[in-house]
């Protein structure tokens, strides 16, 4: 009951510390298995930590939680398999130290994580400009509306207004060709853009 049902969309841009106690922060240390070419980062978890946690209420007294930025260090093959199955076992605790920095009150979950807690997910699909694919693309009549990575929840409405006025063959706004395919306006393809993560700049 800590998020009400009623609860917005929340995230976390700034900057988190978690408060490991120290038999915790050697056993982090212990468990890193990345100098071996493994995917465990765990000695990392003891600095601070970009932004860019996010939660919001899933209904029926659930809570959705998501920090993508703990998996970004992991290679994607070319051809990812479904579902994931490559997550890490501290991924519930980790998002939910994170954002108790946001909402306090989750503290309280931190030794329950063990009872309904569920993890699942997939990949976030992007281009190599971080920008989103909304317009005409190969057949006639045929359009694209995706690659919105980190931010399709909060791009999803405008991307779909977007896309209606390509259909109905309305005048765009002026960023409406920034979003086509092959892309209209220029940008950097080596500098990634994560809105919900300011680590990367």
């Amino acid at each position: 009951g800590v998020i009400p049902e009623t609860a917005p969309f929340m995230v976390w841009r700034d900057k988190v510390m978690m408060d490991w106690d120290e038999e915790m922060r050697e056993f982090l240390t212990d468990l890193d298995d990345t100098a071996e070419g493994g995917i465990v980062n765990s000695s990392s978890w003891l600095s601070p930590q970009p932004g860019g946690q996010h939660l919001r209420p899933a209904g029926n007294g659930r809570v959705l939680m998501l920090w993508e930025h703990l998996h970004r260090h992991i290679a994607v093959p070319q051809d990812p398999d479904m579902p994931i199955g490559n997550f890490l076992e501290m991924y519930p605790e980790l998002c939910l130290r994170g954002l108790k920095e946001m909402v306090p009150g989750l503290e309280c979950y931190i030794e329950e994580l063990t009872k309904d807690t569920t993890i699942d997910g997939g990949y976030y699909s992007t281009t190599p400009d971080a920008r989103p694919l909304v317009g005409p693309y190969g057949a006639k009549n045929a359009y694209v509306c995706g690659g919105m990575g980190t931010y399709g929840l909060m791009g999803s409405p405008a991307a779909g207004e977007l896309l209606a006025r390509h259909v109905l063959s309305e005048p765009l706004p002026s960023y409406g060709d920034a979003c086509t395919w092959p892309r209209k306006t220029s940008a950097r393809a080596d500098e990634v853009v994560d809105l919900l993560d300011e680590s990367a700049k």
